[in-house]
């Protein structure tokens, strides 16, 4: 599967960040070794509040499990990026951050060789 990278995605670094993902469903729906369990990756700097979404393009996604969004084309990044900018951030909250994601996102991140 090929993870894209956007150009002149943000960084996280030296940022306060939390953030939201949307998946498949719940742990136990999570596909091992396929990050199309993921959907979108949302981030909202604690400082600056400014928002940023990350979400693959439309071709990249599962054929089976994609839906066109209405922030199409407006993506700050890709999957890749969005978990690159957490990896960054100088602090991370997130929602649910002591049971899925934490989970989601180090699953993600081994499986694209970060």
């Amino acid at each position: 599967m090929n993870h894209p990278s956007k150009p002149n995605s943000p960084s996280g670094a030296g940022r306060f960040l939390y953030s939201d993902t949307e998946a498949v469903g719940l742990l136990h729906a999570l596909r091992h070794n396929d990050p199309s369990s993921m959907h979108v990756i949302g981030i909202q700097d604690l400082k600056t509040g400014e928002y940023f979404q990350f979400f693959d393009p439309f071709e990249s996604r599962d054929p089976d499990n994609r839906d066109v969004l209405d922030a199409e084309g407006e993506e700050d990044g890709y999957l890749i990026d969005g978990v690159r900018m957490l990896l960054e951030a100088e602090g991370i909250s997130m929602h649910n951050y002591a049971g899925m994601t934490p989970y989601l996102l180090t699953l993600y991140s081994l499986m694209i060789g970060l």
